[in-house]
């Protein structure tokens, strides 16, 4: 993926990267970034020992989930209103997650080891029948 981006951008880099993949994807976005660049990492942790100063990158993380252990009602209502939000974007067609396969659950097998070699570019939906 890491390569793709660089092609698109003419090796500078993205501005923005919203990674919903977790801690494995944080190092590999840095060498996607553009010098001031923020990484939204979106669930639990971020590893320690990132090069962040190289290219001025921030990183922020979104656990939205984390605001149901908080007691906080005005945040679970405004979660509510992110997550309603979200789903009319998508069901306008104003937001489309890249989908790189639909699979058969059958084929998840294969489907898993592409993720692990790398070479699922965008997300990979399992049909459930």
């Amino acid at each position: 993926m890491t390569e793709r981006v660089l092609e698109t951008t003419n090796q500078l880099g993205v501005d923005l990267s919203l990674n919903t993949i977790g801690q494995q994807e944080i190092a590999p976005d840095i060498d996607r970034m553009a010098y001031n660049g923020q990484i939204l990492v979106v669930g639990d942790g971020i590893p320690e020992g990132l090069d962040l100063d190289g290219r001025a990158l921030t990183i922020a993380r979104i656990a939205l989930g984390g605001v149901y252990r908080s007691d906080n009602g005005a945040q679970i209502h405004d979660l509510a209103i992110m997550a309603e939000s979200l789903a009319t974007m998508v069901m306008h067609h104003e937001l489309v997650a890249p989908v790189d396969w639909l699979v058969p659950m059958q084929d998840v097998k294969a489907a898993m080891v592409a993720v692990k070699a790398g070479t699922a570019q965008g997300k990979i939906s399992v049909k459930v029948q």
